[in-house]
């Protein structure tokens, strides 16, 4: 990997960082640029650089940087119940560099928010359960924690995928 990739990644894990503490506190769930950035970041890079970018900034934020939302970072994400939607990101964002050019924009929403939500319900239901003693039920899970972000994470998507052109895609061949 070339000194330009590098400073690329690192220039996408400081804008992911930054964008993952700008919150506007819609109800009952507040709204995150987290996503925004994930998808903007496939938009521009290739399906390389953008998994690479991924997996730094979640590096960084199991090392104890506070690099998520809210600032936070370190072992106590582990017991989060948003650790499987974190898992998640490095690949919504490959799929997302990958099959957005070949599926499709809206076919390629829908598959990595597929992966996000599954990974992201298993994730929290598991650690509801088994780390706060405090089920919760599929469904529920599923409408407060999956359906609910679905309209914000399509705008996220939209407008990252506007930005990205304004930006022009000649960097996606890094």
């Amino acid at each position: 990997m070339n000194s330009k990739k590098i400073i690329t990644i690192a220039m996408n894990v400081s804008l992911l960082s930054v964008l993952s503490q700008i919150t506007i506190p819609l109800q009952p769930i507040p709204f995150t640029l987290q996503m925004f950035g994930i998808y903007l970041i496939s938009f521009l890079y290739s399906p390389k650089i953008s998994l690479y970018t991924l997996i730094v900034y979640l590096l960084m934020g199991f090392l104890g940087l506070p690099v998520f939302t809210g600032f936070k970072g370190g072992f106590s994400t582990f017991l989060s119940p948003t650790i499987g939607f974190i898992f998640a990101f490095p690949l919504v964002s490959l799929i997302n560099a990958k099959s957005h050019r070949s599926l499709g924009f809206i076919l390629s929403f829908i598959l990595s928010s597929l992966v996000l939500y599954t990974f992201g319900i298993i994730g929290l239901r598991f650690i509801l359960k088994h780390v706060y003693q405090s089920p919760i039920a599929l469904s529920t899970s599923i409408y407060k924690y999956a359906l609910v972000f679905i309209p914000s994470d399509a705008l996220s998507y939209i407008f990252s995928l506007k930005l990205s052109r304004k930006l022009n895609n000649k960097i996606y061949s890094l």
